[in-house]
């Protein structure tokens, strides 16, 4: 009965750490990806590039759940206004038929929730100007959708500047 009771401390102990603030994060420089940026990001983080010139995508992953994919794009003046891009950003979000409310919202990005087939899930954008560039952060492609806001959260804070 004692080891059970270490046993079910323990895996609870790593349950509350994996869902804890950014504990495994570290600053991370994207600069070898040709991203002038720096996010917070698992120390073990795997990252797949494709950089095509004018547009750029990154995927950062670890086994932990943490799942994002950052787009760079070359963007001309008349595209630098941010409160304009996050307004047309969230309209494309609410179109979506999955999708239920903003849970969150900030001048330069928001975090919503979706429902498919009555199971909710969190994503979030974020966005940031650099130079003649336009930074968008997001949940990955693949499994980017995650069930705990926390998580979101979380992510949410990795991608802000520091």
């Amino acid at each position: 009965m004692k080891n059970l009771s270490l046993f079910i401390a323990t895996v609870a102990l790593l349950f509350a750490a994996c869902g804890s603030e950014n504990t495994h994060l570290v600053d991370t420089s994207l600069l070898k990806y040709n991203m002038p940026i720096n996010i917070m990001a698992p120390a073990d983080a795997v990252f797949d590039n494709s950089d095509l010139g004018d547009y750029n995508s990154l995927d950062v992953q670890d086994t932990l759940g943490y799942r994002l994919t950052i787009e760079s794009a070359v963007v001309g003046s008349l595209e630098k206004d941010l409160v304009k891009l996050l307004e047309e950003e969230k309209t494309l979000v609410k179109a979506d038929s999955f999708f239920v409310a903003f849970e969150k919202e900030t001048i330069d990005g928001f975090i919503y929730k979706i429902s498919i087939d009555d199971i909710e899930s969190y994503d979030f954008k974020y966005f940031r100007m650099v130079g003649d560039r336009k930074y968008t952060f997001k949940g990955s492609l693949v499994g980017g959708f995650h069930k705990d806001l926390k998580v979101v959260e979380n992510m949410y804070k990795a991608v802000q500047p520091r």
